[in-house]
């Protein structure tokens, strides 16, 4: 197995050389179409239909899962690198480093492999269980992404992952940079500080890509707008009320602010004036929405006019910076709010809210059963409970931090619906049948 030498790194430089050199005469795809490809195909993604994105993709409605959020940003990011692209001198472009709208597009798609089954409330279990058995590094979802697509997903016999390019490796990390102390949030696991010094070596550390804040951005708009649908039409979030009334908008806005101060997002209440007033100038402006969603034509037709007047304002809003040196976007701070606010309607209608909070508990006691449940399989040696992918490695592997991370890779690569089958199989709560799936 090769590693790219000591030559200048390029932005489709492959850690892996040797293995499938690109032959145009054979493969008329770009070196990022091909990335774009390989973690289309990946189970790592066919996964994420089956993983909550804010609620169970079982819930009954047509909520958004990490599938189908996944699919929304990769074509808003791509759509938005085309049109930089287009708008600007090749001579600025280069200067921020390049850019390619297949990069921008694969990064997407990959941006989210790395979520556990339920979400966030098992990315942050798993971090906090991790932690208390003295793996520093925790668990994170982002590092998790990364760790899939370099070392996780299975493409050849010749190398682990799969054999991404430099600027696509790159891309994908939000968080550029490995755990320290005061992290919550960060790009990589020191189990892949290789891949990772690899992916940065076009970049100063600690700054993103340009490729990476234009897939951060679309991250945001997407589910700002499609978490505003959801739960509009869920009859979760009285969007036809927040447009009509100001009264029901100004206590919205009191409780928002009274949770940032205490939170310590706000050092004082006048830094939170421009987010109320960017939240009634959405309200204001959207195409109207005057009634509760009951599925007629009319309401469908006009709630995809509010989506598309969205996706269409926050992605032109968007210019390339005059600083190469980054950040390499131009997001105007009152678009910044804008979807801040958007992103805090869920927050107040849903996510801070008692069913979502008793189901989660719930969905605690099962990531929290089954990481004590694989753990002291680990140490005892019974491994045979574990998918076989992993049973080897175990034996072979003698360092407990690594064997930790392989118990929270076998629970971080389960669905939802795994995750609940396994839990019940492994406490005896439904033994189910010999012939019955399970993960691997």
């Amino acid at each position: 197995m090769n590693v790219a030498g000591d030559e200048p790194p390029e932005r489709n430089d492959r850690r892996h050389v040797g293995e499938s050199s690109h032959d145009p005469g054979v493969d008329y795809r770009t070196p990022a179409q091909r990335d774009r490809d390989r973690i289309l195909q990946s189970s790592a993604l066919r996964r994420l239909a089956d993983v909550t994105q804010v609620v169970a993709p079982m819930e009954g409605h047509a909520f958004h899962n990490r599938l189908t959020h996944t699919i929304k940003v990769a074509q808003i990011a791509k759509r938005l690198a085309q049109r930089l692209l287009l708008q600007n001198d090749p001579e600025l472009v280069k200067a921020h480093g390049g850019l390619d709208p297949d990069a921008v597009e694969a990064a997407s798609l990959a941006h989210d492999l790395g979520h556990p089954p339920f979400g966030h409330v098992a990315e942050q279990l798993l971090d906090r269980l991790l932690q208390e058995r003295g793996l520093e590094d925790g668990f994170e979802g982002n590092a998790q992404s990364f760790r899939i697509i370099t070392k996780l997903a299975i493409r050849s016999e010749r190398h682990p992952g799969l054999n991404l390019t430099r600027a696509t490796l790159d891309a994908s990390m939000k968080y550029p940079w490995q755990r320290h102390p005061a992290d919550v949030k960060f790009g990589a696991y020191r189990t892949e500080t290789k891949d990772f010094q690899f992916a940065r070596a076009l970049d100063s550390p600690g700054d993103r890509s340009l490729d990476a804040e234009i897939m951060d951005w679309a991250d945001d708009i997407a589910y700002s707008v499609h978490d505003l649908e959801d739960f509009y039409k869920a009859g979760l979030l009285p969007l036809h009320d927040l447009t009509q009334s100001r009264e029901i908008r100004e206590r919205f806005l009191q409780e928002t602010r009274d949770r940032w101060l205490l939170a310590g997002l706000l050092a004082a209440e006048d830094e939170f004036v421009p987010y109320a007033e960017a939240f009634h100038r959405v309200m204001d402006e959207l195409p109207p929405i005057t009634e509760a969603f009951m599925g007629t034509t009319v309401q469908r037709a006009r709630l995809r006019t509010v989506t598309s007047f969205s996706h269409h304002l926050y992605s032109r809003s968007v210019q390339l910076s005059e600083t190469p040196d980054g950040p390499h976007l131009d997001i105007p701070e009152n678009i910044r709010a804008e979807v801040t606010m958007l992103k805090e309607l869920t927050w107040h209608y849903v996510i801070h809210q008692p069913g979502l909070a008793t189901l989660q508990h719930g969905q605690k006691r099962i990531i929290g059963g089954l990481f004590h449940i694989y753990a002291d399989a680990m140490e005892s040696g019974d491994l045979d409970i574990f998918p076989q992918r992993y049973q080897a490695a175990l034996i072979e592997t003698a360092d407990e931090g690594a064997r930790l991370r392989m118990v929270t890779d076998t629970i971080a690569t389960m669905t939802d619906q795994e995750a609940q089958r396994t839990h019940a199989r492994l406490t005896g709560r439904r033994l189910g049948s010999l012939t019955d799936s399970i993960p691997y």
